[in-house]
Order: structure tokens, then C-alpha cells, then sequence
């Protein structure tokens, strides 16, 4: 659900770029591939720090590692839970298996509306900037109506976070377009309600395109493994920098949570966790006189 990446605290752009449009190929030839230099860049930018930094603990349970500044307490209010991660990791498949068991309002990324997302992925050059502002634009509105499902007592499940936006931006834009991006974003940036919790699934590029040529999306098919590499690395910078904000990171190299269902309960084991709801409890069979201890 995904479309093309801005590391560091998520409500800031970073640096400003020179001049002139970049020309990002996507057609997997050569070494050179744009998106992959601005990758291994990200490391040498100074991170904007957070002004309210997370107290960051780290525990371990299989492939799942929390970062939570204080033990979670009993949720009082509904809350927003976000999942991310790059192409293909299953966030969209993630959201989809939790909401009937956490409840609450699904809400997913309308990628396939852009009408300019499969002409990106022929043509970056010329229509990265139109790409970028359509999604930027549709997720704004789709975070208000998020923001009206919690006024109204609904808890919310999403795959993604509106703070991915600039990621993708950063790689894709250059120049006076991504000065005009960073205006338009940062005015839209402060307008959003915050997750309560983001989990943030991570998985090594050799497992992203075997399950992106899984799904055989069209406009996918000749997707570069740079590219790939490019989004992993950045969102590893994204999610390794502090935040005010609750972080799950889950490694889903080693789990199949779609034919596993131990690993969905895992999954869902440590979110309720996080968010401080009660253990996952699935229904017992009931028996022929309607006693589930039969």
C-alpha cells in the first residue's frame, strides 16, 4: 500500500536539497540506482531531536521488540493503532487479521485510487511530484476521518502513519518541488491526530520481493530490488531515531502470520500489551448442552 521514502522525527522533513529535479530509475539496470544513494545518506544526516524524547526500553519475545517509555496502562480512551513498514512486509494483511479481534474502525491506505501511481512506476521522473501530493492529500483526509472515529469513541486500526508521507518524498522529489511538498505537508502535519501505538513490521529485502512478486500487483512487476533496499534502510532509520510515541518492532522474517496462527496470536499478544487491553482469550468450543467445557 505503498507508492515511493523522509527519515527522522516524523513530524520533520530534514534538510533542504539543492536544485534540480532527480531521475530515479526503476528499471533494475546498473548499480546507480538513485533511491539506493539516498539511502546510505540517511546515516550521515544529524537526526532533528524530539522535544519530548521517548524513555526507550527494549524486551524481547521471539521476533517482537517494544519500545515503550512507561509500563502501558488500562486504556480509558479508544485508540489508534498504526501499522507500517515497507512494500509488501503485510501491513495492509496485519490490519485486516487484527480488527476483528481488537475491534474497533478498519482503516486502509486508498493506494489504489492515485490515478498516477502506475505511471510513476513507468515514468518517475515525471510524475513523482503528482504521485506525492495525491497521496499526501488523500491521507490528510483519511486521518480526519480518522480523527472522527475517536471523537466518537471508536478505536481505529490503520496500515500506515501519516508521518510515512515525507519518507517517500525525500527519495522522489528534489528541488522546488520538495520545498513546495515540506510547505504543504508541515501546515497538513499538525492537523492529524497521533496513534497510539505504531507497529512496525521489518523484514529483510530478499523477503519483501518474494512476497511482492506473491502478490503480482501489475505495476510491481519490475519493481528493482534496489528500490526495495532503499525503503528498508530508510525505514529502519525512520524507527530507530526516538519517539514520543509508543513503537513496536516486530522482525516477520521467521513468522507467517497469515498461515501460522501462533504467530498472529504473538503478534496480537504483545499489542494488547502495549496498549495495556486485556490477553488475547479465543472461544472455547461449546458442547451439545451449550457448556464450553465439553
Amino acid at each position: 500500500a505503498d507508492a515511493h521514502p523522509s527519515p527522522g522525527h516524523p513530524n520533520t522533513l530534514g534538510h533542504k536539497r539543492g536544485r534540480g529535479r532527480h531521475s530515479p530509475s526503476l528499471s533494475g539496470r546498473g548499480d546507480a540506482d538513485p533511491h539506493a544513494h539516498r539511502a546510505r545518506s540517511l546515516a550521515d544526516r544529524n537526526p532533528v531531536p524530539d522535544p519530548h524524547p521517548l524513555r526507550r526500553r527494549l524486551t524481547r519475545d521471539g521476533g517482537v521488540k517494544t519500545h515503550l517509555g512507561t509500563e502501558p496502562a488500562t486504556m480509558t480512551q479508544p485508540f489508534y493503532l498504526a501499522i507500517e513498514g515497507v512494500i509488501g512486509v503485510g501491513k495492509t494483511t496485519l490490519a485486516r487479521m487484527l480488527q476483528p479481534r481488537l475491534g474497533g474502525t478498519l482503516v486502509l491506505e486508498a493506494f489504489d485510487e492515485n490515478p498516477f501511481l502506475p505511471k510513476f512506476y513507468q515514468d518517475p521522473e515525471r510524475y513523482a511530484f503528482q504521485t506525492q501530493l495525491f497521496f499526501l492529500l488523500s491521507r490528510y483526509r483519511q486521518h480526519q476521518a480518522i480523527q472522527t472515529h475517536l471523537a466518537q469513541g471508536h478505536a481505529v486500526i490503520s496500515d500506515y502513519i501519516f508521518a510515512k508521507d515525507p519518507l517517500f518524498a525525500q527519495l522522489t522529489l528534489q528541488g522546488d518541488e520538495l520545498d513546495m511538498y515540506r510547505r504543504v505537508y508541515e501546515v497538513l502535519a499538525e492537523r492529524v491526530p497521533r496513534p497510539t501505538l505504531i507497529v512496525y513490521l521489518r523484514a529483510s529485502p530478499d523477503t519483501l520481493m518474494y512476497r511482492i512478486a506473491l502478490r503480482d500487483r501489475p505495476y510491481e512487476r519490475n519493481m528493482p530490488r534496489s528500490y526495495i533496499e532503499a525503503l528498508a534502510q530508510a525505514y529502519d532509520e525512520l524507527f530507530t531515531q526516538p519517539w514520543d510515541i509508543p513503537v513496536l518492532t516486530i522482525d516477520t522474517d521467521p513468522l507467517d502470520f497469515v498461515a501460522v496462527d501462533g504467530h498472529l496470536d504473538l503478534i496480537e499478544d504483545q499489542i494488547r500489551r502495549a496498549l495495556g487491553l486485556a490477553p488475547y482469550q479465543p472461544l472455547l468450543p461449546l458442547g451439545e448442552d451449550g457448556d464450553s467445557r465439553a
